[in-house]
């Protein structure tokens, strides 16, 4: 609420301090003449509420270096200074010429610019804020869409693969990738390499042999059972008088003479001498018995096996037979991804050939001797510990082989029963997935679905703030098309509005609407028939007063709506301004119901009349008033009493009224407008309990008559009879609304007959 207005400086005709001991009220009328800084103080207010300087600055005061200082209680100052406000008011609604002009005509044209306007002005600051918000909301999104065509642009073209941006964005990561797009150009070379596919076989195991140190232990350590100790020694002892290889040279001796030679001989095969009593060659017999042949065929089979499985040629199958595996598995490791093969044949063939080497030495040995019963030597034994050794990590190899030859199985079927097509597609995904989510993308991607979310945030919010701001803008208008013909039938308007509707043409909101006169459409715009004969319009059809009265509606209706929901201020600049007279009465009603809904309203003019008439009606609102003062060429704002200004002007109309008798007066329209106001002054101090403040005589008359009939008179019947007459006479005097008035001429003598008999009613 607006609390005084301390400081006007260099502002229109204001030039220093003014006003800082005057108090405003809820209501507040400021009473001043043409050119006074009327228009000033509703500029001031407008600025103070739009912070626009300009309303201030194009009237910096003439002939003035200061610039413009303005000072406006509202409970704490606002201070306009530096050409700025330190403080605004957005709930002032000022009505004022650049109201009409701006939001409803300039002189007689109504242009697209006053609907644009009036458009905003219908809507009210809800309507507006909405509206702010929206096309903050649309700019938001073509700021997106901008973000997001640069984004996009920085993806190349040969990582989209012929993608679909959104479908690339959605792909979804894939672990290991680059592994995947090599396994499966792998499968797509086997394609090429069908026939290979179907004739090279898989991998071969490994062999390895299997020798176990108990068998050569229980070799070595065999000697024979049915040869007792002490012959045992005794051909010991006998051979090793022999030397090297006697006891196979004996042995072979006694396998030529076999048993029965042994059982006939009398004399040694070899030297001819007697064999009697030679128990030597009894032990020989024993000791080359059947046992011991066995054991011999033993060690030899022995040799042979051992030979057989560890010798060179053995040991090379062996390598080959890995070196093939190798091979094998680097053929088929082009087509698909396969179990490594760990494989080094070197420290294998090595202990292999060791471990020959060994045994071949002591089961030679043991031939030689076949009854000394021999240990493992430690070459024989470690050897054979490394060769067990070596054959787990080739037990372990085959079990990799047959990994390897399961995936090669699954691998030549896919290959030979497989799709081409469907792989290669298959590839293409892949890559794309490997170029969606590589380093040098992926942020791209990221920040391009944070953009996109943003812009779907933004375009709930903006289909959100739309629909509210439909629904706001269509209950505006159709609140203000019911308000704004109210207001018309308030003021005795003879033409209504329809049709009016909210428009976008060329996307920017406006308004439109018709005027309605005696029942038929009255265009805004110029019109002429096609004769080029010009047509009833707004220029033509409405008086100055008419239209002033459609903006005045206009300003009403849409301070009643925004009423309810804002703390307005409304400041009225002159309202009855070009208004007819018989308008002034419900404008003031208007402007006091409106006071009742809204946080404060200010009212300025020049007509002390409609200012007594608001006085009157007020309603028991707190009144403030005020007028502007004339110090030489400086205003300044006063206090001022609004009953002893109508009391002064009826003692001002009453010496007009004696100066015409007398000698006359050259305005006898305005002395005829006069009569009606001089009765309803007299009416209001003569009969104040029964004549309502505003209330039209006609109606008072009514009410007179009523209590006539009732027998509780206000006037007696000639006096009722009497201002029926007079204000008959009066009211042809003043515009009724019907298209351009023209008031009818004044008949001088009638006219003093009217007055005489207006001053001999007017009297107690």
């Amino acid at each position: 609420m607006l609390k005084a207005i301390r400081v006007i400086k260099n502002v229109g005709r204001f030039s220093e301090t003014v006003g800082n001991d005057l108090p405003f009220g809820r209501l507040t009328l400021v009473y001043a003449g043409n050119g006074k800084g009327k228009s000033t103080i509703a500029a001031i207010l407008r600025s103070l509420g739009s912070g626009d300087p300009k309303s201030i600055l194009e009237r910096h005061r003439l002939g003035s270096d200061e610039r413009p200082h303005v000072v406006v209680d509202l409970g704490e100052h606002a201070v306009f200074a530096d050409d700025e406000w330190s403080k605004l008011e957005p709930k002032i609604r000022v009505f004022d010429d650049q109201f009409v002009d701006i939001n409803v005509h300039s002189g007689l044209a109504v242009e697209p610019g006053h609907r644009k306007n009036l458009h905003t002005w219908i809507i009210g600051a809800r309507g507006v804020e909405l509206s702010r918000r929206l096309e903050q909301l649309v700019d938001a999104g073509k700021t997106h869409n901008s973000r997001l065509d640069r984004l996009r642009g920085q993806i190349p073209t040969a990582a989209l693969g012929g993608m679909r941006i959104d479908e690339f964005l959605a792909l979804t990561p894939l672990p290991e990738a680059d592994q995947v797009v090599k396994r499966i150009e792998k499968r797509l070379a086997g394609f090429a390499n069908r026939d290979k596919v179907a004739r090279v076989a898989a991998l071969e195991e490994l062999a390895v042999p299997d020798i176990t140190r108990s068998e050569i232990e229980s070799l070595l350590g065999a000697g024979l059972q049915t040869v007792d100790t002490a012959a045992l020694a005794h051909v010991a002892e006998h051979f090793s008088a022999l030397g090297a290889g006697s006891e196979r040279w004996v042995s072979d001796g006694i396998a030529m003479l076999g048993d029965e030679g042994l059982d006939r001989a009398t004399t040694c095969p070899f030297c001819g001498q007697s064999l009697s009593g030679a128990a030597l060659l009894h032990h020989y017999r024993s000791y080359f018995d059947e046992e011991y042949r066995a054991l011999k065929t033993r060690i030899h089979d022995a040799l042979l096996s051992h030979d057989g499985l560890l010798r060179a040629d053995v040991v090379a199958e062996f390598e080959r037979q890995a070196r093939v595996a190798v091979e094998r598995r680097g053929f088929w490791s082009q087509f698909g991804s396969l179990p490594e093969l760990s494989l080094d044949t070197k420290p294998i063939a090595d202990a292999w050939m060791v471990v020959h080497s060994a045994v071949d030495r002591q089961l030679r040995d043991k031939q030689n001797r076949p009854l000394d019963r021999m240990p493992l030597s430690t070459q024989t034994r470690e050897g054979l510990e490394e060769l067990a050794q070596r054959r787990e990590e080739i037990r372990k190899i085959n079990e990799q082989i047959a990994s390897i030859n399961t995936h090669v199985e699954v691998m030549r079927s896919q290959i030979l029963s497989g799709d081409r097509d469907e792989l290669e597609l298959q590839l293409k995904t892949t890559k794309r997935q490997m170029a969606r989510y590589s380093p040098e993308i992926v942020d791209i991607c990221d920040a391009i679905l944070s953009e996109q979310r943003s812009k779907a945030d933004t375009e709930e919010k903006r289909e959100a703030v739309r629909n509210e701001f439909l629904e706001q803008r269509k209950a505006a208008f159709d609140d203000f098309g019911l308000a704004l013909n109210k207001y018309l039938i308030l003021f005795n308007a003879e033409f209504r509005v329809k049709e009016l509707t909210f428009t976008n043409p060329g996307g920017a909101p406006s308004s439109a609407y018709q005027l309605i006169v005696n029942n038929s459409n009255v265009p805004l715009a110029v019109a002429e028939s096609d004769a080029g004969e010009v047509l009833s319009d707004f220029r033509n059809t409405l008086s100055s007063g008419d239209r002033r009265t459609l903006a005045l509606a206009m300003y009403f209706a849409g301070t009643e709506r925004e009423a309810g929901e804002h703390h307005l201020v409304a400041v009225i600049d002159d309202p009855t301004a070009s208004l007819d007279a018989h308008r002034s009465l419900a404008t003031a009603q208007a402007i006091v119901e409106l006071a009742q809904h809204t946080e404060q309203v200010i009212v300025l003019s020049h007509s002390q009349e409609f200012m007594g008439q608001l006085f009157r009606v007020k309603r028991g609102l707190p009144c403030a008033q005020l007028q502007i003062g004339d110090r030489g060429d400086n205003s300044r704002l006063e206090g001022w009493n609004v009953a002893a200004a109508l009391q002064e002007m009826h003692d001002l109309r009453h010496q007009r009224f004696q100066a015409f008798l007398d000698d006359g007066d050259d305005d006898l329209l305005g002395l005829a407008q006069c009569i009606r106001p001089h009765l309803e002054a007299f009416l209001n101090v003569a009969t104040p309990a029964d004549f309502v403040p505003g209330e039209m005589i006609g109606r008072f008359i009514t009410k007179c008559l009523d209590r006539l009939q009732a027998e509780n008179p206000i006037l007696d019947a000639a006096r009722i009879e009497e201002l029926r007459n007079i204000n008959e006479y009066s009211s042809q005097f003043h515009h009724q609304g019907r298209g351009i008035w023209r008031p009818p001429t004044v008949s001088p003598t009638e006219l003093r007959g009217y007055i005489r008999r207006t001053i001999q009613f007017a009297r107690i």
